[in-house]
């Protein structure tokens, strides 16, 4: 990379993990846009993941306190399923279905009658998304099933942060043991992985201090808007 390409690379993912620690959602698309100018498209995900645990991560431990354990457990055994499953055929099927079907998920999911006791009282459901989320995230590189999940939850603002971005860390890990699993090496992407380590924890940092002014239900409608924006991204590209 050259000089001015390591400082691009800097800047959007700063702001990406800034972005993520501020609303709670938005990582996975954003920076794999980011990626996608710097690296080939048969390499996107597994690095994609790999950078992405960082910035998880950082928001788990900023948010450990606020972290709901009986809603996530579920979510974290449904994802390391479906990340396997996902990893071993993410190249075998047509991605404009993948994207539509997921668009449609998320629309409904954040907007449709669906009540949040569904969800929070079913164990056997959250499994199931959870399931779901590791397939197609594995697939495509971005999941959005979970994010428009929890808009239904009824956490509280930090509580959702903290509960999403542990669920979506166990989510990178599973990916990462299946891609090594299946034999796919990240030793060729190291620098650009290891550079964005720092610029996760700065983002994160930076990110929360500024999310802790948003007022609940102003976050409430910005998480939706969020989700609505990037489904429809998802169904624009796989109609188009």
């Amino acid at each position: 990379m050259t000089l001015a390409e390591i400082g691009l690379f800097s800047a959007a993912f700063l702001f990406t993990a800034m972005f993520s620690a501020m609303a709670g959602a938005g990582g996975g698309v954003l920076m794999t846009a980011v990626l996608s100018g710097f690296i080939p498209p048969a390499a996107l995900v597994p690095v994609q993941n790999a950078i992405l645990f960082f910035n998880s991560a950082v928001r788990s431990g900023l948010y450990r306190k606020d972290i709901n354990w009986n809603i996530a457990w579920p979510f974290v055994i449904g994802l390391a399923v479906g990340s396997f499953i996902g990893a071993t055929v993410y190249v075998n099927l047509p991605e404009d279905v993948i994207g539509l079907l997921m668009g449609i998920a998320m629309l409904v999911f954040t907007w449709g009658p669906i009540k949040s006791h569904w969800i929070t009282k079913s164990i056997p459901l959250r499994l199931g998304l959870g399931t779901v989320h590791g397939f197609l995230s594995s697939l495509t590189g971005v999941g959005g099933l979970l994010q428009a999940t929890f808009t239904k939850l009824g956490l509280k603002k930090n509580e959702r942060i903290g509960t999403f971005a542990v669920v979506i860390t166990f989510n990178n890990v599973w990916r990462g043991l299946a891609f090594a699993v299946l034999g796919v090496s990240l030793v060729p992407y190291w620098k650009l992985i290891a550079l964005a380590i720092p610029l996760a924890f700065l983002g994160g940092w930076f990110g929360k201090k500024v999310g802790d002014q948003i007022p609940e239900r102003i976050f409430d409608i910005l998480f939706k808007v969020i989700v609505t924006v990037f489904a429809l991204r998802m169904l624009y590209q796989a109609v188009f």
